[in-house]
């Protein structure tokens, strides 16, 4: 009977544990239909190149940017500098941890370019012009493996 008990409040745990990704998930979607278009900055490459800077709005991340033995790397990062380069310009970068933040910013004209990890909805289409994606990802849930046993699926279907 313990080892029923415990299979219950492991139950338990994972459907807490579920609702709260839902409702990080729903938040982030009413937060995401709540993004308001500040009125776009027009500006072109010849701006740019007046300007001498290409401004880079990214986060600190494994495929974006990050330091490694005191070199900046990361694919993004890498891709942007190489294209701040063939324009003959310096490369600028602003490092953010908010997303919301770097769309305001680049249309406020702070900033000239996003690239990090980004998920293309209808709402941010509104507000931003996408590029054709370079990479593509999907967002999946890992956790712990919480019945090792194999009678253990057995055990949670008589739960039900």
């Amino acid at each position: 009977m313990p080892q029923l008990k415990k299979i219950n409040l492991l139950f338990l745990f994972a459907v807490i544990a579920l609702f709260f990704s839902i409702s990080s998930c729903e938040e982030s979607l009413a937060k995401e239909k709540s993004l308001e278009t500040v009125g776009s900055v027009q500006f072109d490459i010849d701006s740019i190149r007046k300007r001498g800077s290409l401004i880079l709005l990214t986060e600190n991340s494994a495929s974006t940017y990050y330091l490694y033995k005191n070199h900046i790397r990361g694919f993004d990062f890498e891709m942007v500098r190489l294209f701040a380069k063939s324009i003959g310009v310096k490369l600028e970068v602003k490092l953010l941890d908010d997303v919301d933040k770097m769309f305001d910013m680049l249309n406020k004209g702070e900033g000239d370019i996003i690239a990090t990890n980004l998920t293309v909805t209808p709402a941010r289409k509104q507000i931003v012009s996408f590029t054709t994606p370079v990479y593509q990802t999907r967002q999946v849930l890992a956790q712990h493996k919480i019945f090792a046993h194999p009678d253990s699926a057995t055990i949670l279907v008589r739960l039900h």
